[in-house]
C-alpha cells in the first residue's frame, strides 16, 4: 500500500487537510461500496483501497513516513555560523529537554480536554420510560470531523474511517447513523412530534441520513440504539456546527 499513490485514491492533493481527507472518503466510498456495485467484482477491493488510504492518511504518524517514502527531504543545509563549544552546546540540550517535556504535558492537557466536551446536562432523575429525557445541551459545539453518539450524554469522539457515531458533522452536512429529517415548520420540538417525522422518514423509499442544513433549522434524527435527538442548529460553519440538542429516550 506504500508504494500506491494514496493521494490519487482519495482525489485530494498532496497538502490536503484532515477534514478535505474525510470527506473525499465519504465520497469515495459512497462510490466504490461493494453493496451498490454488484456487478463489479473489484468493488470490494477498490473500496478496500480507499478506506487503507484514509487510515493513512488521517494517522499524522503514517502520514509522515509515508510522505518522507514519496517525497524525501531534501539534504539539510550547511551551518552558516562556527558550532558552539561543548559546555554552551550540552546547556542549550538541556534547556531544549526541559522545554520539550513543558510543551508535551501541556499539549496532553490540552487534547484531553479537547476530546472530551461537557455540555450543560439536565439534571433530573432519568427515567426508564420512553419519551424520557436523556440529556440536553445549549450551544452545543461539534467541530468539523467530530461525532457523539446519542447515549453517550454528550462526549465527542473524533470521527475516523470505519467508526460509528450517531451523529456527526462533516464539511457543513449533519449526518446520522439512523434517520435524519427536518421538522416542519411550526412543528412543536416534543418527543411525540420528532419520534413521528423519524418513522415517517424511515418509510421513504429513499430515507435521509445526511443534510446539509441552515442556521436555525429544526431538525430530528434517530441514533443507531433507537434514541431520539431534537435539534435546533445555531450556527453552521466551514469549521463546523453548534447546536442546541435534546436526546429522549426510545427503546
Amino acid at each position: 500500500m506504500m508504494d500506491r499513490d494514496l493521494y490519487g485514491v482519495l482525489g485530494v492533493p498532496i497538502g490536503a487537510s484532515q477534514a478535505e481527507i474525510r470527506h473525499a472518503f465519504r465520497e469515495v466510498a459512497k462510490r466504490r461500496h461493494p453493496d451498490v456495485n454488484r456487478g463489479d467484482p473489484d468493488a470490494s477491493r477498490k473500496f478496500m483501497e480507499a478506506l487503507e488510504a484514509a487510515e493513512t492518511l488521517l494517522n499524522p504518524r503514517r502520514r509522515a513516513v509515508y510522505d518522507a517514502r514519496v517525497r524525501p527531504a531534501a539534504p539539510p543545509p550547511m551551518p552558516e555560523h562556527a558550532p558552539m563549544p561543548p559546555a554552551t552546546a550540552l546547556r542549550m540540550s538541556a534547556l531544549g529537554v526541559m522545554w520539550r517535556t513543558v510543551l508535551a504535558v501541556c499539549g496532553i492537557g490540552a487534547a484531553i480536554a479537547l476530546l472530551v466536551a461537557t455540555p450543560r446536562k439536565y439534571t433530573a432523575q432519568i427515567s426508564s420510560v420512553n419519551g424520557a429525557i436523556m440529556w440536553k445541551a445549549a450551544d452545543f459545539r461539534l467541530d468539523d470531523g467530530w461525532g457523539i453518539n446519542l447515549a453517550g450524554q454528550g462526549a465527542r469522539l473524533q470521527v475516523f474511517p470505519g467508526m460509528s457515531t450517531d451523529l456527526e458533522v462533516d464539511s457543513g452536512y449533519l449526518s446520522s447513523a439512523g434517520h435524519i429529517t427536518f421538522l416542519p415548520r411550526g412543528a412543536a420540538p416534543t418527543f411525540e412530534s420528532c419520534l413521528s417525522t423519524v418513522r415517517q422518514t424511515s418509510d421513504q423509499a429513499q430515507s435521509l441520513d445526511e443534510i446539509r442544513p441552515a442556521r436555525h433549522a429544526d431538525l430530528c434524527s434517530s441514533g443507531a440504539s433507537g434514541d431520539v435527538a431534537f435539534i435546533r442548529v445555531t450556527r453552521n460553519e466551514p469549521a463546523g456546527m453548534s447546536l442546541d440538542i435534546t436526546v429522549w429516550k426510545n427503546i
